[in-house]
C-alpha cells in the first residue's frame, strides 16, 4: 500500500519528487506527538510480536545510542517486511 499511496500523490503533485514527498511527511509526522506516537506503538506492537527479543535488544541499543542500533534495526524491520510479504 505504502508505494501504491506515494506513486498516487507524486501523480497529483507531479512537481516534487519522492525524496521531497517523503521530506514533507516526515516533517508533518515530527510536528505531531499523536502520530509519532501511533507510529511508533504500532511498530513496537509489529515488533514484539516477530520476535520479542530482538525488538528489545532493538531498542535498548536505539535507547543506548549504539552505533550498531540502526543496522541492528534495519535489519529487523527487514525480517519483518520479508516475513509479512512472504506470508509466512
Amino acid at each position: 500500500m505504502g508505494r501504491e499511496y506515494l506513486n498516487a500523490i507524486l501523480r497529483r503533485r507531479p512537481v516534487l519528487t519522492e525524496k521531497q514527498v517523503y521530506r514533507l511527511w516526515r516533517c508533518a509526522i515530527k510536528d505531531d506527538d499523536r502520530l509519532i506516537d501511533l507510529i511508533l506503538e504500532r511498530m513496537y506492537e509489529e515488533m514484539a510480536a516477530f520476535d520479542p527479543a530482538r525488538a528489545d535488544a532493538a531498542m535498548q541499543l536505539i535507547i543506548d545510542r549504539d552505533e550498531v542500533a540502526e543496522p541492528t534495526f534495519r535489519a529487523l524491520l527487514l525480517d519483518i517486511k520479508q516475513h509479512n510479504s512472504t506470508g509466512i
